[in-house]
């Protein structure tokens, strides 16, 4: 599971990529893969650096599934205070379990930070399915 790969980096791929291909740098990068008789070649497509995506939401939005049977106004208030303590780029979007089983969709002005660490609190509080 480990080892040494040769990369081909064209002079227009290079040049674009050029700042982030530093040694010791965690990069994702996309690669064309070409299998041969001599071996796999591979050959730099794009390139990005590993905090810059780990710096980013995992997803467009951060949905909160609510159970309007279980929410009272103690766990709104909470996720108030969750929410508000975590501000950062990703919208809010709520969908509202009602008891006859449909679902409403309210995508809220809020956006957040969606840390692992508010995941796991906005999971604690009352009412919130997942």
């Amino acid at each position: 599971m480990t080892g040494i790969q040769e990369l081909l980096a064209f002079p227009e791929s290079f040049a674009r990529l050029e700042q982030m291909l530093k040694p010791g740098q965690p990069l994702l990068m996309k690669v064309r893969v070409q299998v041969e008789e001599a071996g796999t070649r591979l050959s730099l497509q794009e390139a990005r650096l590993l905090q810059d995506i780990a710096d980013r939401p995992v997803s467009s939005e951060f949905p909160v599934r609510l159970d309007l049977r279980r929410m009272d106004e103690q766990a709104m208030e909470r996720l108030t205070e969750l929410m508000e303590a975590s501000p950062g780029n990703c919208p809010v979007v709520f969908e509202l379990c009602r008891p006859d089983g449909s679902v409403a969709v309210m995508r809220a002005q809020q956006r957040v930070n969606a840390s692992p660490e508010l995941v796991e609190a906005i999971r604690q509080v009352r009412g919130v399915m997942r």
